[in-house]
């Protein structure tokens, strides 16, 4: 049955997709360093200055924990290591996988405005998985969330 949402119902929708779209980032990235053993990153936000701008946030440290808490050490056999000319040895780095980690953190990973935990083991809910939209011309987009997990990008008509 198709309903109208409301205005809080739209901006709690995007920021849901927002939240999933954060997740997505940290999973890909914890897949790419640390496999399938990282089942929860913490993610610690500062603010910094920049010479009288405003301060803004920035990633300050990055925890990987397994099943049962434990800190999960990065895995130097994949390729986010062995195929990185960085890591390799141009910078120094192969003895020191954190540092090269944390050095590619602010490309990699959202920062957000405030700490935050994710959960790998559960995706982030979306309250309204389907959702059609109409503008003046009464075209419309449906944006299906479980299109979005798959490589087909949603439909316009």
């Amino acid at each position: 049955m198709a309903q109208q949402l409301t205005k809080e119902q739209i901006i709690t929708l995007a920021e849901e997709y927002k939240a999933l779209d954060r997740w997505k980032q940290v999973n890909a990235w914890a897949e790419k360093y640390y496999g399938p053993a990282a089942v929860k990153v913490e993610v610690e936000i500062e603010y910094q200055f920049n010479d009288g701008d405003p301060e803004y946030p920035s990633i300050s440290s990055v925890v990987v924990r397994g099943a049962e808490g434990e800190y999960v050490e990065p895995d130097t056999s994949f390729p986010a290591f062995t195929e990185d000319k960085d890591y390799t040895g141009y910078y120094g780095y192969l003895d020191d996988p954190d540092s090269f980690i944390m050095d590619k953190k602010d490309e990699e990973l959202p920062t957000t405005p405030e700490s935050a935990e994710y959960d790998l083991t559960k995706e982030p809910s979306i309250s309204f998985p389907k959702v059609v939209a109409f503008d003046q011309n009464e075209s419309y987009m449906v944006l299906d969330y479980s299109m979005l997990n798959s490589t087909t990008a949603p439909r316009m008509f």
